[in-house]
């Protein structure tokens, strides 16, 4: 994924930036692999450095990807810091064909396809599911916090337009505001998310994922 400046989205845990930054100034960059594979395309591209230790280009890491770019500037990427919950579903499993595997029931495929994308479309970022549970049977959705979002206190701020289909949207708007306090959101039912409701100077709120922070005024 590439967002609107065109920098990479590397959305893997734990962060790489200091292993990029490491195969860019010591293995010839970062080489990029692309998922190739029409079985899963939700896998992803792969990232070896460019070259090997002894300095003959990386070979290719796996049949499903093939060569793409070699990248020799950190800010051509952006990096994810969190995966933060924003969806939990209850769903239900069943036997593969062959008896090999477990997937899930034709309705819960559709029930989370159908959040995936309502929460894509509320977020503007492509969610990631995992599962979770005492049993195994939560789908857990969630969405890339980047480094570029993830603010503290003292923090100058613009407030993201709603993504309401308008040449406004997912866009920062109106006055540079300061991150005076951040601090959990805790529902009145379910569970809360950590450090992600961002008080303001102006006497707002807002989630940190609506805010888009600002280098300098």
């Amino acid at each position: 994924m590439r967002d609107e400046q065109g920098r990479i989205e590397v959305t893997a845990l734990p962060n790489p930036h200091e292993k990029f930054a490491e195969y860019i100034r010591d293995r010839g960059g970062v080489q990029v692999w692309r998922n190739i594979n029409l079985s899963n395309r939700d896998a992803g591209d792969m990232y070896t450095p460019a070259l090997t230790e002894t300095g003959e280009p990386t070979p290719k890491p796996h049949w499903s990807v093939a060569p793409g770019e070699v990248i020799t500037d950190i800010t051509r990427f952006r990096f994810c810091v969190e995966q933060r919950e924003v969806k939990r579903l209850r769903i239900a499993l069943r036997m593969g064909s062959q008896g090999l595997m477990i997937k899930l029931t034709d309705n819960s495929s559709a029930k989370l396809r159908k959040w995936l994308g309502v929460i894509e479309e509320k977020y503007g970022k492509s969610p990631c599911y995992h599962w979770d549970g005492w049993d195994g049977k939560d789908a857990v959705i969630t969405i890339p916090i980047f480094e570029d979002e993830s603010v503290a206190p003292g923090a100058l701020v613009q407030k993201i337009h709603v993504r309401d289909g308008s040449t406004q949207a997912g866009k920062a708007e109106g006055p540079v505001l300061t991150v005076t306090d951040v601090t959990n959101h805790k529902p009145v039912d379910g569970p809360g998310q950590a450090h992600c409701v961002c008080h303001l100077s102006d006497g707002s709120w807002e989630f940190i994922w609506n805010l888009k922070t600002v280098k300098g005024v």
